[in-house]
């Protein structure tokens, strides 16, 4: 059963779009700034058909919970150039990650 909102078309010229905006600790939310939230690349994420782009997608979130200077619990707004928090933490909009690497 084919649930996407999106056509398979939109969604790969999307996710080819998105992988050129990557910085260090994750995807831009737009291009006025270089914050982020986690919440919106998950959900960006599941766009992709292939195992290679979700990892691609996923894996600066997954170098910024384990390199971020801030040393908060888990902020999910978050600069993507130097991992540093701009206001969340630990909210319950995360919901369960599961990393393992």
């Amino acid at each position: 059963m084919d649930l996407y909102l999106l056509p398979k078309e939109v969604r790969e010229k999307e996710i080819k779009f998105y992988l050129t905006k990557q910085n260090k600790f994750g995807l831009p939310l737009d291009s006025r700034k270089y914050y982020t939230k986690s919440d919106w690349i998950m959900w960006t994420a599941t766009m992709v058909d292939n195992h290679k782009e979700f990892e691609s997608i996923i894996d600066p979130l997954y170098k910024y919970v384990t390199e971020t200077p801030t040393r908060v619990p888990l902020s999910d707004w978050r600069e993507t150039t130097n991992g540093k928090m701009v206001v969340f933490q630990v909210r319950s909009v995360v919901g369960d990650w599961k990393m393992n690497k």
